[in-house]
């Protein structure tokens, strides 16, 4: 998943040249499979490798994918041609708008016996005395690409001529030829402000013309990347489409790449298959953001385009998506689901996530329930040859997102991977779910590929596909279906199930089964997964949990045929705690069927996570087996146990020599308990033994609120977290511990928990006037929540000065909030936070810093409805903050709004002593509000208009001196004569 790529790049040149004729015929290469797959680009992890082998022609061809991303390089080895000898991508577009180019009306003249054209500025392009084309009106359309608008790009010097403002003229207009009328274009390539000596292109898709931007020096300096071109004369643009991000053409590789590299065996999953490349991703923006409608757009083109060609068969890869506050729920989760739903011939794959591994990760779009959502795994053998890891077996990596809430990812593939990379890109090794997807986008490629084969053809339905890869997928038995779904993707498998689906029309059968339960997470109450994580709390005793089942009929199935439908199912649990209170049920005509569940509490007391399914499998008295491939639906159970805190273990957990193998993951749930004010964790190495080991901390929600380092034996050092105030929310938060796959045995460590429950008051001191110069002085009052004495002593640091403000747009896309730095300031943090719903109407909420040149100094963007952003040692100077929010649906852009906090931490910051009024040792007993004196060892400048400092006030017990609590202090400063 994209999730704010950070794919670094390097600079480079690029020649422009036109390529045309794509008619001209390619010397078809004859397919060549090495004798053993390749373990950096993994094809046997999925049976890609081994179903090709067996079926060389059902390799992709008769398929195209549809990759939407931040574009895709043209021009790069291994995507140039099919393994028929076809061309690989035979349509780019540019919906992110990065590359659109204004277009204006020209005025004509000639100058020293040169005709000329140029643009209200008075910039001219010398067009020479007899060009090939001329307009058939008269009329030319100029415009410039220009690099200066680029420099927030990857590659901000297009031509790599060590400049980054040059201006790349276009000169369009409408031509007639052979009885045909079209729209054509000049480029000037090498910025010389002539065009006598370029040729003319056209639309990508018409003549595949390729263009290299020139102005380099050949010997010394390489082709960064190349250019294509789409007219569009109703907008009055020329959008120039180009790969400024590696990314989309990394995907596209892995999906569908054939001699990457120039290696003849080097092959993505589908090399038949062909590349239509959608750019939804503007790269100037934080991590290649969307743009408003940028995704919706795409999806539009991709399914007309399906239309248009009924005999390709289409799928649609989008390594693209950020985190999910409502799954399911946001605006582009529901548009796709309506797309697939309307289109059931075609397929769409997703990423589904880089925020694991905590539970209830899952993010948006992954979150639709047509699409197939893909999470990430590493084979071993990709481990050994990529990375030198020594583990033995596959693993899921630790950020691979999970489910929870809803039944994702779907199944797993290869998350990690070497492939093709525009010439600029420093690495072609990446890793992520973006990785994964189209591992199973090349799959899905091959099964309709495979589909299109047979005789008769095997109908394709995108729905039925993706029941073939869940149910055809193998089983990693150390993780539960929250990790993994149906599992890692076994293409043999899933065409045998897809033989067995034809061989019964279940395409005119039913699609799928709508699954809904009761869940408190959700709104509404109700969901697709019975998820329990409420304080320990699950249906026990008489109650049960109750699911209702539906069959999705195929949208033309007849009133008729549906109410003569009728499906039985064998019902199996697949843990001992979950019982079915019946071993069969049917469906019939579009009732639902019900099926109570319970849950034995007597087998769920231990903390941890437990997950089960009920199973079930097609029941027709033929003597059905109880095997995957026979799995008609599945019901997810979800029961976290949480650890508790009380006074009965001192709000304290400790756990010792803990023991991860590499590559592994371990998961502690602590519920916050009531009137706590923080939380600090703790974690080292065991004493004499090895560990690397670091950790991250997932609040109620599932958003990952915190990560460190690395717990080492190596250095002995201790890593924390802590989480403090208004941030710890109530509920059950999920720490994860994790040991790296590369980590060459087995880690131990200790981990210490500590709650605390400190109350400060009041939240802000207004009562603190002082004199410059002088040692100002204040009163707090401290309130010990918890049940049992602390003895101790309290310090603090005022770190400097605040500001919290409410900010609102109208629709618009974006928010400019400009701020100053000057030379005392060694930090800024801004933290945001904005409303689930808020967020689920957007595909990408990028934030980028930007200085008072223009340039970006620090690119971010928000994964969920919150996000914290730094900026280290900022130069003094006017900033700004922007908020670019991009809408699914431009056309109905409603207001939005969200709450900013400012923290600017000084280079000095101020000593705080603090007493216990009228002196004597610090006693603070349970519920006895305690007044405190602090006093400041100097007068602190005068902050900012409309601010307030802040800082921190530390309590550590006088036993052992470790903290007991960390409280926020803020004080509303005056200056007195």
């Amino acid at each position: 998943m994209k999730n704010r790529l950070r794919i670094l790049v390097m600079m480079g040149l690029l020649i422009l040249m036109a390529v045309s004729d794509p008619a001209a015929a390619q010397k078809k290469i004859p397919d060549i499979l090495p004798d053993t797959p390749w373990s950096f680009l993994s094809t046997s992890a999925t049976h890609a490798y081994q179903f090709i082998k067996a079926h060389p022609s059902y390799d992709g061809r008769g398929v195209v994918v549809i990759v939407c991303d931040s574009g895709v390089d043209v021009d790069t080895q291994g995507l140039l041609q099919t393994s028929t000898g076809q061309k690989k991508i035979i349509d780019v577009q540019d919906f992110s708008g990065e590359g659109d180019v204004k277009l204006t009306k020209a005025k004509t003249g000639e100058e020293n016996g040169e005709k000329y054209v140029e643009n209200s500025s008075g910039r001219r392009l010398y067009i020479g005395n007899k060009p090939a084309l001329t307009p058939v009106d008269s009329v030319y359309w100029i415009g410039f690409l220009d690099e200066s608008k680029y420099k927030n790009s990857g590659v901000p010097d297009f031509n790599n001529n060590g400049s980054r403002n040059d201006k790349f003229g276009v000169v369009a207009f409408k031509v007639k030829k052979d009885g045909k009328t079209y729209w054509v274009a000049y480029v000037d390539t090498n910025a010389d402000g002539r065009l006598d000596d370029e040729k003319p292109v056209r639309d990508y898709r018409v003549n595949y013309d390729v263009i290299h931007l020139r102005g380099r020096n050949v010997a010394k300096k390489p082709e960064l990347m190349s250019f294509a071109l789409n007219i569009r004369p109703e907008k009055k643009i020329a959008s120039f489409f180009f790969a400024d991000n590696a990314h989309g053409t990394h995907v596209s590789g892995i999906i569908a790449g054939y001699r990457i590299n120039g290696e003849p065996t080097l092959n993505g999953i589908a090399p038949g298959a062909q590349i239509i490349a959608l750019k939804i991703g503007n790269n100037t923006l934080a991590g290649g953001s969307t743009t408003s409608g940028s995704m919706k757009k795409a999806y539009e083109y991709g399914v007309k385009w399906a239309k248009d060609h009924p005999d390709k068969a289409v799928v649609f890869n989008m390594s693209y998506g950020i985190g999910s506050e409502i799954e399911g729920k946001s605006a582009i989760d529901q548009f796709i689901d309506r797309i697939l739903k309307e289109n059931e011939n075609i397929a769409i794959c997703l990423s589904n996530g880089n925020d694991g591994p905590g539970i209830s990760t899952t993010g948006t779009p992954a979150a639709s329930f047509w699409a197939i959502s893909s999470g990430a795994l590493m084979p071993w053998r990709s481990a050994r040859d990529s990375y030198s890891a020594g583990i033995k077996r596959d693993v899921i990596l630790p950020f691979s997102s999970r489910g929870g809430e809803i039944a994702k990812p779907d199944v797993l593939s290869p998350g990690a991977a070497m492939s093709s990379v525009p010439p600029y890109a420093r690495s072609e090794n990446f890793w992520g779910t973006s990785m994964a997807s189209p591992q199973t986008a090349g799959a899905v490629a091959l099964l309709m590929s495979a589909a299109k084969q047979q005789k008769p053809p095997i109908p394709i339905r995108g729905a039925l596909i993706k029941r073939t890869l869940k149910f055809g997928a193998d089983w990693l038995p150390a993780y539960t279906a929250l990790d993994q779904g149906g599992g890692v993707v076994n293409i043999r498998k899933s065409f045998e199930i897809l033989k067995k689906y034809a061989g019964r029309h279940e395409e005119k059968q039913l699609l799928d089964y709508k699954i809904t339960t009761k869940s408190p997470i959700f709104p509404d109450d109700h969901g697709p997964t019975a998820y329990w994580r409420a304080g320990g709390y699950f249906p026990h005793g008489s109650d049960r949990q109750i699911f209702r089942v539906k069959a999705i009929f195929p949208k033309d199935k007849k009133p008729d045929a549906i109410e003569h439908f009728y499906r039985a199912f064998n019902l199996k649990p697949d843990v001992p705690w979950l019982i079915v209170n019946k071993k069969s049920t049917y469906i019939r005509a579009d009732e639902s069927a019900t099926i109570p569940v319970s849950y034995d509490a007597s087998k769920l007391s231990k903390p941890g996570l437990y997950v089960g399914k009920v199973v079930a499998y097609l029941k027709n008295g033929r003597g059905n087996k109880r095997i995957k491939s026979n799995t008609e639906f599945e019901l997810w159970n979800t029961i976290v146990v949480p650890y508790t805190f009380s006074d009965y273990n001192q709000y304290k957990l400790r756990f010792q020599r803990e023991a991860l193998e590499p590559g592994m993951i371990k998961r502690y749930f602590l519920e916050v308990p009531p009137g706590a004010s923080g939380c600090l964790i703790r974690m080292r190495p065991s004493q004499n033994k090895w560990s690397r080991v670091r950790m991250q901390i997932f609040d109620p929600m599932g958003r990952k609120y915190a990560s460190t380092g690395y717990a080492s034996s190596k250095i002995s050092n201790t890593v924390t977290i802590s989480v403090l105030g208004e941030d710890l929310a109530a509920g059950i938060w999920e720490l994860v511990t994790i040991s790296d796959f590369r980590n060459p045995k087995t880690s131990f460590y200790d981990l210490n928990l500590n709650f605390s429950g400190f109350a400060l008051q009041p939240e802000l001191i207004k009562n603190f006037a002082y004199k410059m110069g002088g040692q100002p002085k204040g009163t707090f009052t401290v309130t010990n929540r918890f049940n049992r004495l602390f003895q101790g002593f309290a310090t603090g640091q005022i770190l400097g000065f605040k500001k919290v403000s409410d900010k609102k747009s109208t629709g618009k896309d974006r928010i400019r909030i400009p701020f100053k730095i000057d030379k005392s300031i060694k930090m800024v943090q801004f933290k945001i936070r904005m409303s689930p719903e808020d967020f689920n109407k957007f595909t990408d909420i990028a934030t980028n810093i930007y200085d008072s040149g223009g340039r970006a100094v620090v690119q971010n963007g928000l994964s969920y409805d919150r996000l914290t952003l730094y900026f280290m040692n900022p130069k003094p100077g006017t900033y700004t903050l922007e908020v670019w929010a991009a809408y699914t649906n431009p056309a109905k852009k409603s207001p939005w709004k969200f709450k900013l906090t400012e923290n600017y931490f000084v280079k000095n910051p101020i000593s705080v002593s603090c007493k216990k009024a009228g002196g004597g040792s610090l006693f603070l007993y349970p519920d006895m509000p305690q007044k405190m004196e602090f006093t400041l060892n100097r007068s602190p400048e005068l902050p900012p208009e409309g601010t307030y400092l802040f800082g921190k006030i530390l309590f550590q017990d006088s036993k052992n001196r470790r903290p007991a609590a960390v409280l926020p202090i803020r004080l509303e400063a005056k200056l007195v004569e």
